[in-house]
């Protein structure tokens, strides 16, 4: 189930950030991405810590793993990874940005 859902998150967080790329919200909105995705991980973190429902049984128990071992794996290895590539691909959206914007002011007519 989790190599289903990881894609499609990527994809969906990906399309978010498009959308408020073309409604000039782009650095808002990766800021809101990146806290959820760094509160995911810290709260599988501090499950980890404090072994609430065996959570760190997510190393050794394929293949019975319950949702929350599933989801505690993801967060802690994906999360971090996500921040990453949206990062990027916000980092792409703003250059593009501030070229368009640079191009728009030196093609203004006199």
């Amino acid at each position: 189930m989790v190599a289903y859902a990881t894609p499609l998150v990527l994809v969906a967080f990906g399309l978010l950030l498009f959308i408020a790329w073309r409604r000039g919200r782009l650095a808002r909105t990766f800021v809101a991405i990146t806290v959820v995705l760094a509160a995911a991980w810290g709260l599988a973190l501090a499950a980890i810590w404090t072994d609430y429902r065996d959570a760190d049984g997510f190393v050794d128990c394929w293949p019975s793993c319950s949702q929350f071992q599933n989801a505690v794996e993801w967060a802690l290895w994906y999360g971090p990874v996500m921040i990453v590539l949206l990062g990027v691909f916000a980092g792409v959206l703003g250059i593009v940005t501030a070229r368009r914007e640079r191009l728009s002011v030196t093609r203004r007519p006199r």
